[in-house]
């Protein structure tokens, strides 16, 4: 599992991935890349 945190104010600058468990780090990467998905469709949605 991973945990991800961030401020919707400034989620580039906030955004932290915490591994949490013994499989997280196999998984951490993909995480990051879902996030940016994340992000941008914020950007997309507050504009």
């Amino acid at each position: 599992m991973v945990r991800i945190t961030f401020n919707l104010d400034d989620p580039e600058g906030t955004r932290q991935v915490e591994p949490v468990g013994p499989q997280a780090e196999d998984i951490g990467a993909y995480c990051e890349i879902l996030l940016d998905g994340f992000e941008d469709w914020i950007k997309g949605v507050s504009a």
